[in-house]
């Protein structure tokens, strides 16, 4: 029933947002260069490319407090003005300039246009599972030795408020339909980052206010601006995140190549949690910092609202750099975790089941901590690389992202500008996983978590590799091919290795 319902809602909603979404282009590309003159950087009456990409940049990296509606608004005259222009003329993108349309000085965008932006995005991820070569045993949370296949479809409605300068409410509804291969756990290295807690109801991705301030530039201030944020929120989306690798809609799948994979990150198994965040903004750096929630149960879909005892602190700090004369940015990350949860040393056992656990009696508050090293480098604006350490103490149970408390990965991604194809693209990435030596000592006596446990364990690092590939078929939709190879899955010798074949689509209204 849940699947018709999505598949209604499809048929009805996206026409008629798709053209609200249009008349609101031929609206905003009617506006003037005067009403985007925040772009204008040398004050020339006019907006170049590189211009209209600064701006883009600054905002994507948190180094600006102008608003996600400031771009969206910048870049619909662009491309709808400017572009065709350029493309009939035969014009050299780089070079040529977008002068004022003087026809248009008197029109005005409608209230809707000027306080609000509506979007959709739909993307259905199907993957198979090959069978294991070499499987001895089956535990209680193992991937199936047998080969399968699961189809997994989100449904995305961002809708974003801008009332007043520097303001963003941000309200996004998701539907999800389906299920990841292995129902969400079997490997700790799990192979779909868009997988989120089975339901058959919507629930809400994001609820949340921010506010951005800028610093008077007459007082020559370090700070360039400040913000903050509160409310219902993705943790990860508070930091400095990696461009290459980040975004499981468009790039890598795989948990280990979507952040730092040791990061406990504080969220419910939708994705979200809650609490306040802060950022601030330097010329060519960014502190960031997130006080929230963390989940009852380890891995689980409820809040814990004990939060005087159980809160996670995390920050973050990012500074741009240059190698050889290419740009990158590196990104520093601590944090601490405190959650209800049982520490790996101290077990109970079920001598009928073999198997450890951790009784009520035995879970306290505890504090685990760790960090984390991200960094990129434009190699030239087609290619990039980027590579990532992290790690936490392996004392406590795993919390809230995955089971691991090790990690590092490098990989690369390229996008087709030269072949005129300059949204497509692929990557490649590797990862190579560890746990502590007590979560080992869990895991061999029986012992499992929320993503993984066979009943025992003979340990080896978990080894992943991944390539994907992008087309772009037409404006805002992307249909992706992934594979992925997964080495000692669930850090165990005895079973494995694991083969994923996916394929993503991806729709944006």
């Amino acid at each position: 029933m849940f699947k018709k319902t999505v598949f209604l809602l499809s048929i009805f909603l996206l026409p008629l947002i798709y053209s609200a979404q249009r008349n609101g282009i031929d609206t905003l590309a009617k506006k003037t260069v005067e009403e985007f003159k925040f772009a204008d950087t040398d004050n020339d009456g006019l907006i170049t490319q590189k211009e209209l990409q600064s701006i883009i940049d600054e905002v994507f990296d948190k180094k600006t407090n102008y608003t996600s509606l400031d771009v969206y608004r910048l870049t619909l005259y662009f491309r709808n003005q400017y572009l065709p222009q350029a493309m009939q003329t035969g014009s050299n993108l780089t070079e040529t300039e977008l002068s004022r349309d003087s026809t248009a000085s008197d029109i005005k965008p409608s209230f809707f246009d000027r306080y609000f932006v509506v979007g959709a995005e739909i993307t259905g991820l199907y993957q198979y599972s090959s069978k294991l070569t070499k499987a001895k045993y089956d535990g209680p949370v193992s991937l199936s030795p047998k080969s399968h296949n699961e189809t997994l479809t989100l449904f995305t409605l961002p809708i974003l408020v801008t009332p007043w300068k520097g303001s963003e409410f941000n309200f996004t509804p998701e539907f999800s339909d389906g299920n990841g291969v292995g129902n969400g756990a079997g490997v700790a290295a799990y192979p779909a980052a868009l997988y989120g807690f089975p339901t058959s109801r919507p629930y809400i991705l994001r609820a949340q206010y921010k506010q951005s301030f800028e610093t008077d530039t007459a007082k020559k201030s370090r700070i360039k601006s400040y913000n903050f944020t509160i409310g219902q929120f993705i943790l990860q989306e508070m930091f400095s995140s990696n461009p290459y690798s980040g975004n499981p809609k468009h790039d890598f799948l795989n948990f280990s190549h979507t952040m730092l994979n040791a990061w406990d990150a504080a969220t419910t198994a939708y994705g979200y949690t809650y609490g306040m965040a802060s950022s601030l903004l330097f010329k060519r750096s960014s502190l960031n910092m997130a006080l929230v929630t963390v989940n009852k149960d380890a891995g689980g879909p409820n809040t814990d609202w004990t939060v005087n005892k159980g809160y996670s602190i995390n920050m973050q700090y990012a500074q741009e750099y240059f190698l050889f004369n290419k740009p990158g940015t590196i990104r520093a990350l601590g944090f601490m975790n405190s959650t209800k949860s049982g520490i790996y040393k101290k077990f109970e056992y079920d001598s009928l089941s073999a198997s450890a656990f951790f009784s009520d009696s035995l879970k306290s508050y505890q504090k685990k901590i760790g960090f984390g090293v991200d960094a990129d480098l434009a190699v030239n604006e087609n290619f990039g690389i980027f590579a990532r350490f992290s790690w936490n103490d392996g004392k406590s149970e795993s919390w809230g992202y995955t089971q691991c408390d090790g990690s590092i990965n490098a990989g690369i991604s390229y996008k087709l500008g030269k072949f005129n194809r300059r949204d497509d693209g692929f990557g490649i990435c590797g990862s190579y996983n560890t746990i502590s030596a007590d979560h080992r000592r869990f895991l061999k006596n029986g012992g499992s978590g929320f993503m993984i446990g066979d009943g025992t364990l003979t340990y080896a690092p978990e080894i992943v590799g991944e390539a994907y590939y992008m087309v772009n078929i037409f404006e805002h939709c992307f249909i992706t091919l992934n594979y992925q190879y997964l080495h000692n899955p669930a850090y165990n010798s005895d079973r494995g290795p694991a083969n994923f074949i996916g394929g993503r689509l991806h729709v944006e209204f």
